[in-house]
């Protein structure tokens, strides 16, 4: 599994200042010293002098992990005062920052937190653009002024610390190396899927690009079998003439681990698995018939075991 990461959490507080710039303000002091172990984004303060704040707050946005959207009573309703778009109403502007930084983190997927301050409510579905729609639907935190304050911004810190946790758990749960068992026929979707797995930062391994010169085949893919965290089986029709996928399949079978083998196909209808592996659930892949399938009969690469089959 992955290891827990050591990067700062983020917290970026998005707001209007002409609703709550002060609430803001105060929000985010206090923040600063109950979130000690993380880093409170605060425009007025943390963008650089001559940086692009469209485009500053924007990555600030993406590198988040979570968004405080503080509204006021003012919020729902703010519009231009001056102007092209004077009268206009601000969320209604596909421009206006305060839009864009809600619509980015939702986007996203980014969890998002409604603060509201000075008694404002909750705007419902009708009244917000499509774009920021989904921010309806989330539960809210209400901070007031006064002496309920200090306990209300602790209530919303400890909010915060949960998702930070949701987070963490969901990063350390992921598997960290995938090991893919496929027939030789099968090779170019295999590497595909490897690419795939690449690209979203977890650790591909297979069989004939992990093995090393001198190594024993059969002792060294069992180690890298155990070594896995998830053992992606790519059945198809050429897997039941593959001596080496079935022993690799095997294998894995035989650690005993729960949800540790995730059988994938391509080909319609599912070729018949083995009954060993009925009691497991294949999951269909879409988007592969692009890629053709190797018949390649030459020999094996130096240090390499012979051709599987």
């Amino acid at each position: 599994m992955r290891q827990q990461s050591d990067r700062k959490r983020q917290v970026f507080i998005c707001y209007r200042r002409d609703d709550s710039a002060y609430a803001a303000t105060a929000i985010h002091d206090k923040l600063k010293q109950e979130l000690t172990d993380g880093e409170v984004f605060f425009d007025v303060q943390s963008i650089p002098p001559g940086k692009n704040f469209r485009t500053y707050l924007e990555d600030a946005v993406a590198r988040c992990d979570v968004l405080l959207v503080i509204i006021g009573t003012g919020w729902l309703d703010a519009r231009f005062e001056e102007g092209p778009n004077i009268a206009q109403r601000r969320l209604d502007d596909p421009d206006d920052f305060v839009r864009i930084e809600i619509a980015s983190a939702l986007e996203r997927g980014i969890p998002v937190i409604p603060v509201l301050v000075g008694g404002a409510k909750m705007p419902p579905h009708s009244s917000l653009p499509p774009a920021l729609g989904g921010l309806a639907d989330l539960q809210a935190v209400e901070v007031r002024s006064g002496r309920d304050f200090v306990r209300h911004v602790e209530d919303l810190a400890g909010a915060t610390r949960k998702v930070w946790a949701q987070i963490e758990d969901a990063v350390t749960s992921m598997p960290g190396k995938i090991f893919i068992c496929y027939a030789f026929a099968d090779a170019s979707i295999a590497n595909a899927i490897a690419q795939i797995v690449r690209a979203i930062g977890l650790v591909p391994l297979q069989d004939l690009t992990d093995l090393h010169a001198g190594d024993s085949w059969q002792a060294r893919v069992q180690r890298l079998i155990e070594e896995a965290d998830l053992f992606m089986l790519l059945w198809s029709s050429n897997m039941a003439h593959s001596r080496f996928a079935e022993a690799e399949w095997r294998h894995a079978l035989s650690l005993g681990r729960e949800h540790f083998i995730r059988p994938v196909y391509y080909e319609e209808p599912l070729p018949p698995p083995p009954r060993e592996l009925a009691h497991i659930h294949f999951a269909r892949m879409t988007g592969f018939h692009s890629f053709e399938v190797s018949s390649d009969e030459s020999g094996p690469l130096p240090g390499q075991q012979p051709k599987r089959s």
